[in-house]
């Protein structure tokens, strides 16, 4: 990098996004009975229940559609129960509130 500043400020950056994903992880493990990493970078939760939530790469909620099937890194393609989006930004919420 041609700026030293602008790189010290990048990896600032990826480092507070590291550490707020993983104490957003610790709020959400005691909730959910398994996890998946989806092809496209994001994580699928199982809740206990049996419900859904699904989070983006970025580690944002997002909506699960009816029906919609979703695709594992390994491949393994998983029918989509519930959608638990609120549940999941309870969580992370009370977690970055901690």
């Amino acid at each position: 990098m041609k700026n030293p500043i602008i790189g010290l400020a990048i990896g600032t950056v990826l480092c507070a996004s590291l550490v707020t994903q993983a104490f957003a992880d610790h709020a959400i493990r005691g909730e959910i009975k398994q996890s998946y990493t989806l092809k496209d970078g994001s994580i699928l939760y199982v809740f206990k229940n049996g419900k859904m939530a699904k989070e983006n790469r970025y580690g944002n909620p997002v909506y699960l559609d009816k029906g919609e099937i979703v695709e594992t890194a390994e491949g393994q393609k998983i029918p989509v129960v519930g959608n638990e989006i609120a549940r999941l930004s309870l969580l992370k919420l009370q977690e970055h509130n901690d």
